[in-house]
């Protein structure tokens, strides 16, 4: 079977960084061992099948639109729960609830 990786991991993975001490030429450029841990791809691998159903419904950085009747807001997966309970989301999610409700009693 043919593995496949998730296309939302697209970043590259970043370097090792190195220090420069510039004492002397054996010192600089010197690998310290670190990386950046800031590095959130997704790191999914699975059948060209199973990638369908992954970006669907399970890849936290695929992007999804909210599911709040008329919101408009999209984001990573992994961030919709903070914009539906923000103070901002909430507000606008009651605020489309009552448009919608006057809409259906103009009907």
């Amino acid at each position: 079977k043919l593995e496949v990786r998730c296309p939302e991991e697209v970043e590259e993975r970043p370097a090792k960084r190195f220090k420069t001490t510039g004492e002397n030429e054996n010192d600089s450029n010197e690998d310290d061992g670190t990386t950046d841990n800031n590095y959130s791809g997704c790191d999914w691998r699975g059948t060209v099948s199973g990638l369908k159903q992954h970006i669907a419904s399970e890849c936290l950085l695929a992007t999804i639109a909210c599911g709040e009747e008329g919101c408009k807001h999209t984001c990573q997966r992994r961030d919709m729960e903070a914009h539906r309970s923000s103070q901002q989301g909430i507000m606008r999610h009651m605020e489309l609830k009552y448009e919608n409700k006057l809409k259906a009693m103009e009907m």
